[in-house]
């Protein structure tokens, strides 16, 4: 737990997810207690191929990596949502139920 005025030195990545995404932004320190924070545009959690849309083009890269597992030649970690080594069911019902999410 922070303490107030405690000195805190470092890098910091939070991400908030919505039902229908979600937005990222991340906080440094200098270690004098002063934070600095940098935005960092809203983002469509889902939106693999990173075109500010969730749609069936990014359903389709789900599609094509599904059963892939990091190291095989056609494993896509933008499509593994998860970060769990495999694009499985998770990625593929995520990316659906995000279809339609727009960055605004």
């Amino acid at each position: 737990m922070i303490q107030p005025n405690q000195a805190l030195s470092g890098f910091v990545v939070v991400s908030l997810l919505g039902p229908k995404g979600g937005i990222s932004f991340s906080m440094a320190t200098d270690g004098s207690g002063d934070a600095k924070q940098q935005d960092v545009p809203a983002l469509c959690a889902g939106d693999v191929n990173n075109d500010g849309v969730v749609d069936i083009a990014d359903l389709n890269a789900v599609r094509a990596a599904f059963g892939k597992r990091l190291g095989d030649p056609l494993y896509n970690p933008d499509a593994d949502i998860d970060r769990n080594g495999v694009v499985d069911l998770f990625d593929l019902s995520f990316v659906s139920r995000n279809i339609g999410c727009k960055v605004q």
